[in-house]
């Protein structure tokens, strides 16, 4: 079917080519048909501090307070990133941070959307996500494709150079807690691991992008996915590419000013998995 959106030829031509990598963000596990209840970025403390009374780390009346401290909003990535690590911390220190994770990100009720089907179905190499979860993995199962967290950024560079297919998850995987990229620390860490930077810098400098999933009514979705990127996208010399909705003329010049980044814009979330398709089938 044809998609709902008209692709700029140089996006259709990377598919075609084989050189086209996606990146997809949180909005994906969000779409209406997908299972688990999963939590947005900006839903994250509330839904660990359910977790810390949950497994007994903290008392109902401590998690209150810190609830009504952390409704008064974190307005940046910094901020946001400060108020994880004061819950994490004491997770962790009870070995019960691994399991928040499984309960938010792999609980059993999980099951994928259209839209993952429809992203395993493009065919592509390179896949990467800011997501924890492993709905993607549910659809394609093993062992279509490798799956890699930014800690072992060398071998999904190695997979990609092979021509393999690799699944990357830039922010780490639930199953393994030490992956995850969540706090203030654990993004200065990343930050400064050479085998990603070296690892994205070739992905962005030999595929071109397409970015789906992220919102720009969600700044801080967006500083999720460009915060440890922004010099590597700034820096690339080709353009890439974000379908996103309701993006402002002023959104558009944004990203393309500041990341090399084009914007395509479609009218209806629960349209993405045919966009997704008519790659295959442009008009």
């Amino acid at each position: 079917m044809p998609s709902p959106v008209v692709f700029p030829p140089p996006l259709l031509d990377a598919y075609q080519q084989g050189k086209l990598a996606v990146l997809f963000g949180s909005g994906l596990s969000l779409a209406k048909d997908v299972k688990g209840d999963f939590p947005r970025w900006s839903d994250l403390p509330d839904r660990l501090l359910e977790q810390a009374a949950k497994q007994g780390v903290w008392a109902q009346p401590k998690v209150d307070a810190m609830r009504d401290f952390f409704r008064s909003g974190p307005g940046s990535l910094e901020e946001m990133l400060t108020a994880l690590d004061v819950i994490k911390t004491p997770l962790r220190g009870a070995r019960k941070y691994r399991p928040a994770l499984t309960a938010l990100f792999r609980p059993r009720s999980a099951a994928p959307g259209d839209v993952h089907r429809a992203m395993v179905e493009l065919g592509v190499n390179v896949l990467l996500t800011t997501n924890y979860d492993e709905l993607l993995e549910l659809v394609e199962g093993p062992p279509a494709r490798r799956v890699y967290s930014w800690r072992e950024s060398d071998k999904a560079l190695d997979d990609v150079k092979e021509g393999l297919k690799i699944l990357f998850k830039i922010h780490g995987n639930a199953e393994d807690d030490d992956s995850v990229v969540m706090t203030h620390a654990e993004y200065e860490r990343a930050t400064r691991d050479e085998p990603y930077q070296r690892a994205m810098s070739f992905f962005l400098q030999t595929y071109t992008f397409l970015l789906v999933g992220y919102g720009v009514n969600d700044p801080l979705d967006l500083d999720l996915v460009f915060g440890l990127n922004t010099s590597a996208f700034g820096t690339a010399a080709r353009t890439h590419y974000a379908l996103v909705k309701d993006a402002s003329p002023n959104d558009r010049d944004r990203w393309q000013r500041a990341l090399n980044v084009q914007v395509v814009p479609y009218d209806d979330h629960g349209a993405l998995p045919s966009i997704l398709r008519g790659l295959r089938n442009p008009p």
